[in-house]
């Protein structure tokens, strides 16, 4: 550890891990809710206003669900951007089962 206290700020607002030495994340409280602390590895340091550059105020609709099939002559992919060391064996059997369950994967 590169020093007794770690925290991060103004950067991703979720938790990191347990693995990542990281001791706590220093957030706003509509960005790291206070009654999600159980959600995250570190201890949540709240600063009194938002300081991530977002508009809380305003709301943009979810686009609605194609409901048209994937055309014949298209690939329909799957991915997680996610690192490495969260596929762990319960992952990987849920990716193996959404494979066998897609014709064509």
């Amino acid at each position: 550890r590169p020093a007794p206290l770690s925290y991060t700020f103004c950067e991703y607002p979720g938790t990191l891990g347990a693995a990542t030495g990281i001791d706590g994340i220093i957030s706003d409280l509509v960005a790291s809710p206070p009654d999600m602390q159980l959600m995250y590895a570190e201890k949540l340091l709240s600063v009194p206003t938002p300081y991530l550059p977002n508009d809380y105020i305003a709301t943009v609709g979810l686009p609605a669900p194609s409901q048209e099939p994937i055309p014949q002559d298209e690939h329909l992919v799957f991915c997680a951007l996610h690192h490495v060391w969260k596929m762990d064996a319960l992952v990987f059997g849920v990716w193996l089962d959404l494979l066998r369950a897609v014709p064509g994967s």
